[in-house]
């Protein structure tokens, strides 16, 4: 009865009679426990002749008592057995049920890590990748399986050894100190936005842009991994690339707008034409082989001169984005000039490779500029055919209005208040421009801490239009004499000061006309030539003849000034720093058959003169070796 009614009140609660442990072995047990009083029963009514009432059996003898209570103590112990295989029971299901939910949810996990467009995976303290990770990341590394690589190896090649030593100490920070703040992390980390180039089997390259972010994974207080976090920002990149690279083509091209706007036409297309020259020059020199050492280097330096006075000019024009490409020229062939004949073949072929390639940028630039000039001239012929039915008045009056804008633009620039930009215009010449252009060496020089100020450009010339439209052909030299005042020349404001000077220095550009010759004059009132200084930085260049430098004269150091590769500034820029303008000046007053004369005023100033035959202007010359410093 017990058992049964622990099975009704199973059922009752809902659970199946199956399913509770509980309630089946308590009926087994009370139904096994009924054997033992039924047969007491059988055997004691079979001896006395079942004489005697069942339910005055026990009471008769006390051993009944404890036969007919063998179905509830069995019954009982067997709902504890029954009890403890539900809990058994129920902790397996639950196992499985947990089991079936991690099995689910690392299923999930597996399909999401197939999924994403993010790497994710986990490196131990020895730099191994574990198991698990993203699928994304075999198609950004290119590589069947990760598990087991180390992860210096996935990022660098082997040859790579600083930027590995680099990444290894950023990881040895993360394992062992972990102390150090995310944000310090982050700032630290040396791949953070990382650039990966893969070879496609076709022989292509491939970029993509990476940003690895790494996570410090602790377990109860202690570093157990670290995982890293990878992103494919290359669409993103490319996106903002493009956008850059349209919004740099616009500028250029209002660049190059404004500069033919403002710019005579015949400047242009002469600074084209010598351009033109010198690319057909350099494609020749760095595509042959076998050269002389010795020829290579005067080579090198002529084109080097010759580059340097291009990029004066561009700067002159405001062609800012074409003095950069050629400057950019300039840096790679110095270096390829500095590796000299020990450098191996495989070096020359890639210095070579990359100079071509800006070469051909320089070629695209000037291209350019064609394009945008006839662009130009093009819409000017289509509004001088749609002008034609111009009102009689308008076509007199016109030339006159024009004539009375380009007055009153010089009447504002020479007004005191127009500030440091008012430079006298003389005769419509070019030389304007020039103080512009000393105004942007200034400011770039105080973007490198260097600091100099001087008055306006002052421009003292008494020659006609004609022969400053004939002057043009010097330019390069003026715009290099004049940086060459501002940059070696001027001190600093409080040099000037501490020598008793004005913290503004002055330069003034004189052109003259003595009998049959231009005598073109740049001069400053700053140091002056320092001999003592030179002797340093020819020491400091480990000049070949360092030995005689205590002998070394005036003259013999201002030799050495006009020579290329001789540079007393600090720092490189596109204003100085090469060695190349003073030698540029010498090999174009060269041309002409002209002569330097410089006069030094230690503490007060320099005066360099460029004297050149009338008759040698517009008809260039043989080299002349006799110049006169």
């Amino acid at each position: 009865l017990y058992g049964f009614a622990m099975t009704s009140k199973s059922i009752s609660d809902g659970s199946s009679l199956f399913r509770s442990q509980r309630a089946l072995y308590t009926v087994i047990g009370a139904v096994a426990g009924c054997f033992f009083p039924a047969g007491a029963l059988l055997i004691d009514a079979f001896l006395h002749d079942f004489q005697y009432s069942l339910f005055v059996l026990p009471l008769r003898n006390p051993i009944h008592f404890v036969i007919f209570s063998a179905p509830l103590v069995m019954g009982f112990m067997a709902r504890l057995a029954g009890i403890r295989e539900d809990r058994i029971r129920g902790q397996q299901e639950r196992l499985e049920e947990a089991h079936k939910n991690l099995t689910t949810r690392a299923g999930e996990m597996r399909d999401i890590m197939r999924n994403i467009r993010e790497g994710i995976l986990t490196i131990n303290r020895d730099y191994s990748i574990n198991q698990e990770y993203s699928d994304f990341l075999e198609d950004i590394f290119a590589a069947s399986s990760l598990a087991g690589r180390q992860f210096l190896d996935l990022i660098y090649a082997a040859h790579k050894t600083d930027e590995r030593k680099a990444l290894a100490e950023y990881l040895d920070i993360l394992f062992t100190n972990q102390t150090t703040s995310e944000a310090v992390l982050k700032e630290l980390n040396p791949v953070k936005h990382f650039e990966l180039a893969r070879y496609e089997t076709r022989g292509e390259v491939r970029v993509r842009y990476l940003l690895f972010d790494f996570v410090r994974i602790v377990i109860q207080g202690a570093l157990d991994k670290v995982m890293v976090i990878v992103q494919d920002r290359t669409d993103e990149v490319v996106r903002e690339k493009q956008r850059v690279q349209e919004q740099m083509e616009h500028s250029e091209e209002l660049e190059r707008i404004a500069s033919l706007i403002n710019v005579p036409v015949d400047d242009i297309n002469r600074l084209v034409l010598k351009s033109e020259s010198l690319i057909a020059i350099m494609e020749g020199f760095f595509n042959e082989a076998g050269a002389e050492h010795a020829q290579v280097r005067t080579r090198l330096a002529e084109i080097l001169a010759d580059l340097h006075s291009l990029k004066g000019e561009s700067r002159l024009y405001r062609l800012a984005s074409l003095a950069t490409i050629i400057h950019a020229i300039e840096e790679k062939i110095r270096t390829f000039q500095s590796h000299g004949p020990e450098a191996s073949d495989e070096q020359d072929l890639n210095l070579k490779m990359d100079i071509m390639f800006s070469v051909s940028r320089y070629k695209l630039y000037v291209g350019e500029i064609k394009d945008t000039r006839d662009r130009l001239f093009e819409r000017a012929r289509e509004q001088q055919q749609h002008s034609v039915g111009m009102h009689p008045l308008m076509e007199e009056f016109m030339p006159r209005l024009i004539e009375f804008h380009r007055e009153l633009g010089s009447m504002i620039e020479a007004l005191p208040e127009h500030g440091e930009r008012s430079v006298p215009r003389s005769n419509g010449d070019w030389t304007g421009a020039l103080d512009d252009l000393l105004r942007e060496s200034m400011a770039e020089l105080h973007d490198r801490g260097e600091i100099r100020r001087i008055h306006p450009l002052q421009v003292d010339s008494e020659l006609a239009s004609e022969n400053m439209a004939s002057l043009s052909a010097l330019r390069p030299a003026i715009i290099h004499l004049l940086q060459n005042a501002l940059v070696h020349g001027i001190e600093t404001p409080e040099e000037r000061q501490a020598a008793g000077k004005s913290s503004e220095g002055n330069i003034r550009l004189l052109l003259r006309r003595v009998d049959d010759t231009y005598r073109i004059t740049v001069e400053d009132d700053g140091a002056g030539i320092n001999l003592e200084r030179i002797k340093a930085v020819l020491r400091r260049q480990k000049h070949p003849d360092a030995a005689q430098l205590d002998q070394l004269q005036i003259n013999d150091a201002i030799r050495i000034i006009f020579h290329s590769g001789f540079s007393s500034a600090e720092n490189v820029s596109t204003v100085a720093g090469r060695g190349i303008g003073m030698d540029a000046v010498r090999r174009l007053v060269r041309q002409y058959h002209g002569k330097i004369s410089v006069t030094n005023r230690p503490g007060r100033g320099l005066a360099v003169a460029l004297i050149i035959p009338t008759e040698a202007i517009g008809k260039q010359g043989a080299a002349d070796e006799s110049v006169n410093y």
